[in-house]
């Protein structure tokens, strides 16, 4: 193994790490950077077909719980669209802990909010808004995920990162606003998206692990 060039530590004038030189020349440089590369595409492959893969199923899930609630009725004898039940309730809690995920825990909250955003898809393409909105499906001042797109303009960011960033100051200067208080249904719809957002990093996180294993 060669050895290091230098190792230099600590900072530099200006407060900033000094980069260690390991007296790599650039050709070998650009070969390991290539390797690099090459490793970390099947990682991002499988991230991708995972994260695909949790969305079929989160949908299947989805599909089940709908046929599940027209199993169950409420106290006035109309199907349990709404999933309000105390039977239908009881039911999905002892799937869920059949199927060996518990009542609490990061693994129940992406499951929870994979599937609670592809419920509430099929129920808006099965009834629409404005019939969910009269079941009480939906609160009738909400907006989030199934306002008509005409409704607003959506800046479109070519970047993800930067789209993202610019949704974090939003989002932390509406949580130092005491004007702003959100519906809940809002509310709703932004846990889920970061839930969702979370999830992924997991993925991401143990195929890396994984890879670093190999």
């Amino acid at each position: 193994m060669r050895k290091e060039r230098a190792r230099c530590g600590g900072s530099n004038r200006l407060g900033l790490p000094v980069i260690r030189d390991f007296g790599w020349g650039r050709s070998e440089l650009e070969c390991k950077l290539v390797r690099a590369l090459c490793q970390a595409v099947p990682a991002a492959q499988d991230i991708d077909r995972a994260e695909r893969g949790a969305q079929r199923r989160y949908r299947k899930i989805a599909e089940l719980l709908i046929a599940l609630r027209r199993e169950f009725t409420t106290g006035d004898g109309q199907c349990d669209i709404r999933g309000r039940s105390a039977g239908y309730r009881r039911t999905v809690r002892l799937c869920y802990a059949k199927a060996g995920i518990e009542t609490e825990g990061p693994l129940t909250k992406r499951v929870t909010a994979g599937v609670a955003y592809w419920v509430r898809q099929l129920l808006i393409e099965e009834f629409g808004e404005t019939k969910l909105r009269e079941l009480g499906v939906l609160r009738q001042d909400s907006f989030a995920s199934v306002t008509p797109r005409s409704f607003f303009e959506v800046r479109q960011y070519d970047d993800p990162d930067e789209c993202f960033a610019t949704v974090v100051r939003l989002l932390n200067s509406l949580a130092v606003d005491p004007s702003f208080m959100p519906s809940e249904d809002a509310l709703r719809s932004a846990v889920r998206a970061i839930s969702l957002i979370q999830s992924r990093r997991h993925i991401i996180a143990a195929s890396s692990a994984s890879l670093g294993a190999a």
